[in-house]
């Protein structure tokens, strides 16, 4: 659990992870030289859990490097980023560990839930109640294409919290950092070429989205929702993932994977897309512009 000020939702998010009902588990929490309550916090509950080892970094480090203290402390087979601020079910780690008795599965994931700041389901997020199957394949292009092209706003970056082969996330992570990229889903996309990420439904993981991601979602919702309504099939499916020339895009472009030419297809069929997606647009205007047109006697 990599951490920085994270004092008003880390007792939460911890008590969620000491209720699983399997208990084989180490919580190491990598306090990014916070700066509130969350020393305290932590350190109090390692105290009554021996499950729970805490540790605290001098000075701050950026994001991606904490995410790695925590991972090369580690010498299970098996490892999970834990945000400060989400919620597990308490079936989560039993229900998942079945996954890994297969060798092509590189990480294992249930259902996703977004929930306010108070808990609350976000029933109108885009992302409440995804099955994120875009990475489940058996085959890695397949899955790379998926995942590239699935639409940001639907919560495919959620996929860096799955339960995942320890060895397969220390490979990938050390090539991130020494490519300096330090977005989610250039992690997710480096992972795959390990293997298939699956989805079991019959367990929930709660992200939390706070006010500014709240309203940054709706956004995204409304501009999505407007133009597509009434389409189907591939069009909308890649047209949705319009954003292949986002910032996080741009950090797929920077990471190497087993086969480059799978992203560069990837991204040239979300250009194509977003081609498709003007014309859409100007076809849907089009009778309202006629419409609108005086008629001659």
């Amino acid at each position: 659990m990599p951490v920085q000020n994270g004092a008003e939702f880390i007792s939460e998010a911890i008590s969620s992870l000491q209720a699983q009902d399997f208990g084989d588990y180490e919580l190491v929490i990598s306090d990014n030289a916070s700066t509130d309550e969350t020393e305290k916090i932590c350190r109090a509950l390692a105290l009554e859990d021996p499950r729970i080892r805490y540790k605290r970094l001098a000075s701050p480090v950026p994001a991606l490097s904490n995410f790695l203290s925590v991972l090369e402390e580690t010498s299970s087979p098996l490892f999970m980023w834990a945000a400060h601020d989400d919620l597990w079910e308490n079936n989560w780690i039993r229900t998942l560990m079945p996954c890994f008795e297969t060798e092509s599965t590189v990480g294992a994931i249930g259902r996703l839930e977004t929930i306010d700041c108070d808990a609350i389901p976000m029933l109108g997020h885009p992302a409440h109640g995804a099955h994120l199957k875009m990475a489940n394949s058996r085959y890695y292009e397949f899955r790379a294409l998926r995942f590239v092209a699935a639409w940001e706003g639907a919560g495919k970056a959620n996929l860096i919290y799955s339960i995942f082969r320890t060895h397969a996330v220390k490979s990938t992570m050390r090539e991130a950092l020494t490519r300096s990229v330090d977005f989610d889903c250039a992690v997710v996309l480096g992972l795959l070429a390990h293997g298939a990420i699956e989805v079991v439904p019959e367990t929930t993981f709660r992200k939390r989205v706070c006010k500014i991601e709240k309203d940054a979602a709706s956004t995204l919702l409304v501009r999505h929702s407007t133009v597509f309504v009434d389409w189907r099939g591939i069009f909308a499916q890649y047209a949705r993932a319009r954003a292949y020339d986002s910032e996080s895009n741009r950090a797929l472009l920077q990471y190497r994977i087993t086969a480059p030419k799978i992203l560069s297809y990837a991204v040239s069929g979300l250009v194509l897309a977003k081609r498709v997606e003007r014309w859409l647009r100007r076809a849907t205007r089009l009778p309202k512009v006629l419409s609108q047109r005086p008629h001659r006697n």
